[in-house]
């Protein structure tokens, strides 16, 4: 199936395809590559008591959402937070309406929160209520702000359900990392996990260059490899404005496959770490590549 597929999809114009594996190796053999993404924390609802103090938090009004309501203010807040991201999805009102909305309320045990700071929509808190017959935990399924008022009124909110919940998981967005922001009586006490249920296929290596933010002076060859798709094994000078085919003899500054160009053009991976790979080779030009390939933010929030 895939060794039809894969073909089709770039013959289709795609330039990325994403899926969320049941194993890594086997997905591997098709050119997918894991792209870690998102970074879930459990911890105590106490461990957050130094924002139920936080000014600004204590200034926001919060308001559930209710079947039936406007999903408007979330998708605005959304909408802002996801801009800051690689790989973030664009929605529109029903896709924003399927991460809020529950069929039955006390049988759902799903809650959508909006948070507002002098009069506008600055976070929203979207989490379920998981059975634990030692304590209920309070399972984060989304949360975005806007601003530094909006993300201490979420942690505020999230600090009061001590007598309810035994604790909380909440996913964070590969990029914000909670152990260096937040303020914790003590933070050793929070667990982190780093979520790789994620994999990226490149399927047109030139159009993804092309896509990609580059350094006004970008100038780079690369030579990629591809074990399914044939046009992408191909000799590329990459500059800001344009990329063009080179001479397959001519050696490039950097040689890798579509696995490896799949998590530097997402920006989970550096040049550095890359270098490590099996099936990367750098050969020159390595300081115009580590200005080329940063590690970016990353926000993957839909499952299909």
């Amino acid at each position: 199936m895939f060794s039809q597929i894969i073909p089709e999809v770039y013959n289709n114009g795609e330039i990325l395809s994403a899926l969320f594996p049941f194993n890594h190796k086997f997905y591997r053999k098709f050119g997918y590559e894991v792209v870690p993404f998102e970074n879930e924390y459990k911890l105590k609802p106490e461990l957050l008591a130094d924002y139920r103090t936080t000014a600004e938090g204590c200034k926001c009004k919060i308001k559930r959402w209710q079947t039936g309501e406007s999903v408007g203010p979330f998708l605005e807040v959304y909408t802002s937070f996801a801009s800051k991201f690689n790989l973030s999805a664009v929605r529109d009102e029903e896709m924003m309406l399927k991460h809020i909305k529950y069929e039955k309320e006390y049988i759902d045990r799903k809650f959508s929160y909006l948070f507002s700071y002098d009069g506008r929509a600055v976070a929203y808190l979207i989490f379920t209520d998981v059975f634990n017959p030692e304590a209920a935990v309070l399972k984060v399924e989304e949360c975005a702000w806007t601003c530094r008022e909006g993300f201490n009124a979420v942690l505020n909110f999230l600090s009061r359900f001590s007598a309810d919940y035994g604790s909380i998981t909440l996913p964070l967005p590969k990029g914000i990392d909670l152990l260096k922001i937040i303020r914790a009586p003590n933070a050793y006490d929070i667990e982190n996990s780093e979520c790789q249920h994620f994999m990226l296929r490149v399927v047109n290596a030139k159009k993804l260059l092309e896509k990609i933010r580059k350094p006004k002076d970008c100038d780079f060859t690369l030579k990629i490899e591809d074990e399914m798709i044939k046009e992408n094994n191909v000799s590329l000078r990459v500059m800001n404005d344009c990329v063009e085919p080179v001479p397959e003899k001519d050696k490039c500054d950097i040689e890798l496959n579509v696995r490896s160009l799949a998590q530097l053009a997402s920006g989970c991976t550096s040049i550095d770490e890359a270098a490590l790979r099996p099936d990367v080779t750098i050969n020159g030009n390595e300081e115009m590549l580590k200005k080329t390939f940063v590690a970016k933010s990353i926000f993957v929030s839909e499952d299909f």
